[in-house]
């Protein structure tokens, strides 16, 4: 009798084992999907982890309900259901996550090292460079300034963030660059305080990497390069900052730490468009 009764509880201890093996299987399979826990903050870590884990019960537990209303048993059969769904969808991670983390991934991996080492990346790049550049030129909306940049390296984006008045992306998706432009001229000392201030409030682990003075067409200014984490991502700035008489321009690019010395030309180049009219 207790025995029929332990099996019919809609809470067996069989249930909650289905149900913890299949949370932890996932766990550990998003945690291992992610190929560079370093450069995450614990927290960004616990979100990837979490919001696949939270949708699992959001769905499966819809599921549940569907599948125990045919049963004509909600009550009796929802959380067992549930355990079995959560087990099953801990099994798939296992054998589809674990496939890409321990085989695809790697292979991949090996893959991209050996076109890195027979030159053929570094080829494909070439082949960019050496296109005919074709200039095109986008001016201030609220600041009198130009700036000139090869279109077939650079793309304009649509969307714009924060205060940018515009935003660059590299053809090839991994460099980024925005435009802030402001009426009010600040002196090059306090721009720079100012400006690594505002980046140690919104990121973590600010490192100074170097900088020197530019001289900008209708302008002098200053390059910052810099390195920062924001949300957990890794990434390298060089920015270039310069304020004429009347107005204050930024012109900043980053990519991921990792790629910094691989687009490093192309991102200053880009600075270089810059020109600042004077009046």
């Amino acid at each position: 009798m207790t025995r029929n009764s332990e099996a019919g509880s809609p809470r067996s201890t069989k249930h909650w084992l289905l149900l913890i093996v299949g949370v932890i299987i996932t766990i550990i399979i998003k945690y291992l999907g992610i190929k560079v826990p370093s450069a995450y903050t614990p927290a960004a870590i616990l979100t990837s982890i979490a919001i696949p884990l939270i949708s699992y019960f959001v769905i499966l537990g819809i599921l549940a309900v569907i599948i125990s209303a045919v049963k004509r048993s909600i009550r009796q059969h929802w959380f067992a259901v549930l355990a079995w769904l959560f087990f099953i969808a801990g099994m798939f991670d296992l054998v589809v996550g674990g496939y890409n983390v321990f085989i695809l991934r790697p292979k991949l991996e090996r893959d991209i090292a050996s076109l890195v080492e027979s030159g053929a990346l570094d080829n494909s790049r070439k082949a960019v460079s050496q296109r005919t550049p074709v200039i095109r030129t986008i001016n201030g909306k609220l600041v009198d300034y130009s700036i000139h940049y090869d279109s077939t390296k650079w793309t304009r984006d649509s969307d714009t963030m924060g205060d940018a008045e515009y935003m660059f992306a590299h053809i090839d998706g991994d460099v980024g660059a925005m435009v802030i432009a402001e009426r009010i001229p600040l002196p090059q000392k306090t721009l720079r305080a100012t400006v690594i201030e505002n980046i140690k409030a919104v990121s973590s682990g600010f490192e100074l990497l170097g900088e020197e003075p530019v001289v900008v067409t209708g302008a002098s200014g200053f390059r910052l390069r810099f390195r920062a984490k924001i949300d957990g991502v890794d990434l390298t700035y060089s920015g270039l900052y310069c304020s004429g008489k009347d107005a204050t321009i930024q012109l900043i690019t980053f990519t991921g730490s990792n790629l910094f010395e691989q687009y490093r030309e192309d991102m200053e180049d880009f600075q270089r468009g810059l020109i600042v009219a004077t009046p």
